[in-house]
């Protein structure tokens, strides 16, 4: 799972418009996100995936909406 996480946090980093990949792959982020959180903590995954705690929190509020 570590390699496989490592493999999608090196292929955001080198995204050109980090931002725009990340909103259009909102779901699957929370998703992995939820399912990685257990095994690496959710302090390591946002950094690697460069998303702001601040931001899950909303995503995850509209989410509910």
């Amino acid at each position: 799972m570590y390699y496989l996480f490592k493999a999608i946090s090196t292929l955001v980093g080198e995204a050109q418009n980090k931002a725009t990949l990340l909103r259009h792959n909102k779901i699957l982020v929370l998703q992995t996100i939820e399912k990685a959180k257990p095994v690496l903590g959710l302090k390591r995954i946002l950094g690697a995936v460069g998303l702001s705690q601040a931001k899950l929190y909303y995503w995850l509020e509209k989410q509910k909406m």
